[in-house]
């Protein structure tokens, strides 16, 4: 009996010593991840997968969820967590997951339609090549002779914005800045941008960096207000005013007061102003105002839309923009009226032909020029909206401030840009005009 017990335990001791061979002989053909690292450049970003053996993998999408899953089989990590961010223009982040004896790599790019893959490194490193999907101005241009208007559509992504009960934000405003677009490409001499053009997030200093990548003349930022109580309803527009300069490690954001508030809305105006910081600058503040006035002006124009105003917000300037920007809150999404106005394309393409024919009055009147390009508008409606601008001479008469007067008034008066004013009287602070001073106001001889 002790004998049978002794070739049992033997046996089975045989078994197990024979299992943990054969399971660390396999353990040990596994290749395990050892680091990541990223290289980049305006034109792409690549990311590094590197292994301490060689390895193979294989890679599907999942375009409704704009992520791109690479499966690298017999392999295994035991360094890294799930997520690791990439805080990139072009992606936010992967995670590394176990998955059937191997592991699995979920990248979500940002609106990368397609993704290069290799193995480099005698086959131990996978390197991921992401192109960038943003262009110049010179490839939205090539020619030089058309006004670029970047349409920025808010959130999008993990962050859907204010929410109803049917609808997000994010979406709503995607399906207009598509149909923005669209009006805007069918005018002669203009064309659009997209900061996104499908369901991903792009960090707020981020659409800043695309806009002036493109070189953009306007900037229009679109959103949907929200609150609890489903009456209010119209819309508003945003522009940003510098009142002065303060200490950039106290900067205080002051905000004009808005007759509705509720604690839905705090979040949405916390984004509004961090996006309104990122569109800041000197010289075209006050442009940015004329903007918003001609775009409000046209909107108003459809009969069923309510005009909330045009409100300005006062702070330091983090980062700078050239070009005039406003954020439009086309309406609230907790209103019936509005939501059932934004989900009708006939209703959507009404709006954005009056939006469209806001942004012409304005390049018409004050932005004589598009960015690097010699052309100009023609009164001409027959003729294209662009053509070459003649050679000119500038004259200059005085003109004395009077009571009541503003920088912005003259400009208007005159018929003369801001930026043209300004470059007449270099001295002259806009903010804080005399009476009494004598200005300089060019006139322009063809």
């Amino acid at each position: 009996m002790l004998e049978k017990r002794t070739k049992y335990v033997q046996k089975l001791s045989l078994i197990i010593l024979l299992y943990f061979l054969l399971c660390s002989s396999i353990w040990a053909t596994k290749s395990r991840f050892i680091s990541w690292e990223t290289l980049e450049d305006d034109q792409y970003l690549k990311i590094r997968l590197n292994f301490n053996q060689k390895i193979s993998f294989s890679v599907i999408k999942k375009r409704s969820k704009n992520m791109h899953i690479f499966t690298i089989p017999n392999s295994f990590n035991s360094k890294f967590s799930k997520r690791q961010n990439l805080s990139h223009l072009l992606a936010i982040s992967f995670w590394i997951e176990k998955y059937r004896g191997g592991l699995r790599f979920k990248l979500y790019p940002r609106g990368v339609e397609k993704l290069q893959a290799k193995l480099i490194h005698n086959q131990k490193t996978l390197e991921i090549l992401i192109p960038s999907p943003y262009l110049s101005r010179k490839q939205i241009d090539p020619e030089g002779n058309k006004f670029v208007v970047c349409i920025d559509a808010g959130h999008g992504g993990q962050d859907p914005g204010s929410q109803g009960k049917s609808d997000d934000e994010k979406d709503i405003v995607l399906k207009v800045s598509r149909n923005l677009r669209d009006v805007i490409n069918a005018l002669p001499g203009m064309v659009a941008y997209l900061t996104r053009n499908s369901d991903y997030k792009i960090e707020l200093p981020d659409r800043a960096r695309v806009s002036n990548y493109a070189g953009a003349d306007v900037f229009i930022s679109l959103h949907m207000n929200a609150i609890d109580n489903p009456k209010p309803n119209g819309f508003e527009i945003f522009y940003i005013s510098k009142k002065g300069a303060l200490d950039h490690k106290k900067v205080s954001l002051k905000t004009e007061k808005i007759d509705i508030l509720s604690t839905r809305r705090e979040k949405s105006q916390n984004i509004l102003q961090q996006i309104l910081i990122d569109l800041q600058q000197n010289q075209t503040v006050n442009e940015s105002a004329l903007f918003a006035q001609s775009l409000a002006y046209e909107m108003k124009k459809v009969k069923s839309r309510r005009n909330r105003g045009v409100r300005r917000d006062s702070f330091i300037v983090l980062k700078n923009i050239e070009t005039p920007s406003v954020l439009i809150e086309l309406g609230f999404i907790t209103n019936k009226k509005d939501l059932d106005y934004f989900k009708s394309k006939s209703s959507r393409i009404e709006m954005c032909k009056r939006i469209s024919q806001g942004v012409i009055n304005f390049l018409k009147k004050y932005k004589s020029l598009p960015k690097e390009s010699g052309t100009s508008f023609y009164k001409d409606s027959k003729t294209p909206i662009l053509t070459k601008y003649p050679k000119f001479v500038v004259e200059y008469k005085r003109y004395v401030v009077r009571p009541g007067d503003t920088f912005l008034k003259l400009v208007k008066k005159f018929k003369v840009s801001y930026s043209r004013l300004k470059k007449a009287n270099p001295k002259i602070n806009p903010d804080r005009l005399y009476v009494g001073k004598t200005l300089k106001i060019p006139n322009i001889i063809q």
